[in-house]
């Protein structure tokens, strides 16, 4: 009639070896490291797209009449594909 329910207990997690203790710290600081590194990337891409945007709205517009493939590929150099 009424069902039991199942709790999943996690298994407990492992000692450290000494090797990972003797290092701990510098795992740490390495982490940290790469942690500040991927929010810089994360900051100079969002910079950059915004650049990208920017220069994109500054051009002229383009008429009707164009070709709007033939417009990229003369501004190929300038602007991302």
């Amino acid at each position: 009639m009424y069902e039991n329910p199942r709790v999943e207990v996690s298994p407990p997690p492992q000692p450290k070896s000494a090797l990972e203790e003797l290092f701990a710290e510098q795992e740490q600081e390495r982490r940290n490291i790469h942690m500040n590194n991927s929010n810089n990337n994360n900051s100079s891409i969002q910079q950059r797209v915004r650049e990208e945007i920017q220069l994109y709205r500054s051009l002229p517009m383009i008429s009707m009449a164009e070709d709007p493939v033939l417009w990229w590929w003369t501004k190929r150099v300038t602007l991302p594909c």
